[in-house]
């Protein structure tokens, strides 16, 4: 519902805002999703290893590194999900579960944080793409 006290020029305004608001947060959300993505990318640094369901060699990641990428089934899980207000970028479906475990660590297993790592890296471009999208309109 409409605010009374606005005019018609100044509903007009918040709605524009809003929207270039909203554009601004989008492109946030992919500067995130992008660097996370290449986070995930790094080879691991640890002993090397063969899997045989699909066959395959591989270097695993050392405790307190981001996880190597083995099937790319976490990195092809960061995604953006539009909510009404904001935008969540983060691993979706089962991954999920093993991105948590990865990032924190489980009594068996050190963690390989990927998501801290990722913000931090990213917090500057999240930045920079939000004063731009909202500078230039």
């Amino acid at each position: 519902m409409a605010n009374p006290a606005l005019t018609p020029g100044a509903v007009l305004l918040l709605a524009a805002m809003k929207r270039q608001h909203r554009k601004a947060l989008a492109e946030a959300a992919v500067e995130l999703q992008g660097i996370w993505k290449e986070v995930l990318s790094q080879p691991g640094k640890g002993e090397p290893y063969v899997r045989y369901s699909p066959k395959r060699k591989g270097r695993a990641s050392r405790p307190g590194d981001p996880p190597a990428p083995d099937q790319g089934l976490l990195r092809a899980s960061i995604s953006i999900e539009d909510h009404a207000d904001s935008f969540r970028v983060g691993p979706a479906g089962p991954p999920g579960r093993y991105g948590r475990a990865l990032e924190y660590g489980t009594d068996k297993m050190d963690p390989r944080p990927h998501a801290r790592p990722a913000k931090r890296i990213a917090e500057h471009q999240m930045t920079d793409a939000i004063v731009f999208t909202l500078r230039t309109g």
